[in-house]
């Protein structure tokens, strides 16, 4: 059974910059610094309030992290689900028609782990986890997570497919709303993953002309927004006003974009 958002994976040049850049935007602090020599990635966990950033960084050029660079850039790499049974969930996933990415089932950093293929989940890597490492801060960080937002071609094609190959369930749909929009979010206990395909000619229209289907931002909820915000208009970080939501320009978050609302904020906007 799938129930929650363990981590979100970026991958990035320098993990050293990575994790100073995060700890001055969100304040958010190392909980391990480590290298996996199987997968030739050196990794940080920064631990927020209901989930986990992991940064990874390619230690050798036929790293999937270092390759993932070369075509992509940095910026998000992979979505994290906890499940339950992860022998049970990855039969069932390949049951249902998804693609599991090379040996199946091994022990990763927070336990026993699964890819489904990009191509089986609208490009986006999901990791499958049976959890055996919880990191949690030694502080309230404030940063919880909202919902991580997918930008798709067709969302009502995308969300019968989420729905078929995850089991997930669909808590909402809104047609049309806000920047002619579609979208569909399904439940995770902290938080939703949404699909979202723009109608007419926009912003997430052209970013999937550009990159394909695929990640397209991650909403984080911040205890108090206000202050994090002027702190770092303050500090110089870019930052982007929509007039509702406010984001942290990728360029600032080694290729992320982040969007920050406040508690009890609806979904898509805050």
């Amino acid at each position: 059974m799938i129930k929650r958002l363990d981590h979100i994976g970026i991958a990035v040049k320098n993990l050293d910059e990575a994790v100073a850049k995060y700890g001055k935007l969100l304040g958010l602090k190392p909980s391990e610094v480590t290298e996996v020599p199987r997968e030739k990635v050196k990794a940080a966990l920064l631990p927020a309030d209901d989930f986990r950033l992991e940064l990874l960084e390619g230690t050798a050029p036929d790293s999937v992290i270092t390759r993932f660079i070369e075509r992509h850039g940095e910026g998000q790499h992979h979505l994290c689900i906890e499940v339950d049974d992860i022998e049970r969930e990855v039969a069932e996933v390949k049951r249902r028609g998804a693609e599991i990415v090379g040996e199946g089932v091994r022990e990763g950093l927070v336990g026993k782990v699964a890819f489904v293929h990009p191509k089986s989940a609208r490009g986006v890597l999901w990791e499958l986890a049976q959890i055996s490492r919880r990191d949690t801060p030694k502080t309230k960080t404030g940063i919880r997570h909202g919902h991580v937002a997918i930008a798709v071609k067709n969302e009502h094609e995308a969300t019968a497919e989420y729905q078929k190959r995850f089991g997930l369930h669909l808590a909402l749909q809104d047609f049309g709303a806000g920047l002619d929009i579609n979208r569909s979010y399904f439940d995770l206990e902290n938080g939703d993953v949404e699909l979202m395909e723009q109608v007419h000619d926009g912003i997430v229209t052209r970013f999937v002309e550009k990159n394909g289907e695929g990640f397209y931002c991650i909403y984080f909820t911040v205890e108090d927004r206000d202050a994090l915000t002027d702190r770092l208009k303050a500090e110089g970080v870019r930052l982007i006003d929509d007039g509702q939501t406010k984001f942290i320009h990728p360029r600032e978050s080694h290729g992320v974009l982040i969007a920050l609302t406040p508690p009890g904020g609806r979904r898509g906007g805050g």
